[in-house]
């Protein structure tokens, strides 16, 4: 059994997500309607992470994954979610109907993704974690610039 995972964040760098989940498969780009890239997730260490706010008329693009359902956890692990704690605002809350449009095929779909449970202003994302991003997209073919648009302020 496999699943649909939608990364926006730092986990569309193929070789970053298949260290944290070794059957990760790209599975093609699909878009989140309405949704916009915004670093408003404050991480342990101060920064500001990728979350989607859904926001009428921004769209954003990412990389659909095919991942061994049995594999989960271990994206729920490092992408930080409790199932015993699925609100918590310090973490990541996972969305397992969120709805994307494959581009491909130009059909809608549901996939997992994961997305702020708390989102705050004036988060600054580290250049490392930028370049993640970016190398993520470029690697998919994607263009980049909805990330260097996104309001990052100035990086960390």
């Amino acid at each position: 059994m496999t699943f649909l995972y939608f990364a926006y964040g730092s986990n569309m760098l193929t070789e970053r997500l298949r260290a944290r989940c070794k059957s990760a498969k790209p599975n093609g780009i699909a878009i989140a309607a309405n949704h916009k890239l915004v670093f408003e997730k404050r991480s342990i260490d101060k920064s500001g992470k990728a979350t989607l706010v859904r926001t009428e008329g921004v769209d954003t693009p990412g990389v659909v994954f095919e991942i061994a359902e049995n594999e989960r956890h271990c994206l729920d692990a490092f992408e930080g979610f409790k199932q015993d704690k699925p609100d918590d605002p310090t973490r990541y809350g996972r969305d397992d109907n969120f709805q994307i449009q494959l581009v491909a095929s130009d059909s809608v779909t549901t996939a997992t993704t994961y997305l702020a449970n708390k989102s705050e202003n004036g988060l600054k994302p580290y250049d490392w974690y930028l370049a993640l991003l970016i190398a993520g997209a470029v690697q998919h073919g994607l263009d980049p610039d909805h990330i260097k648009n996104s309001e990052t302020g100035q990086v960390r």
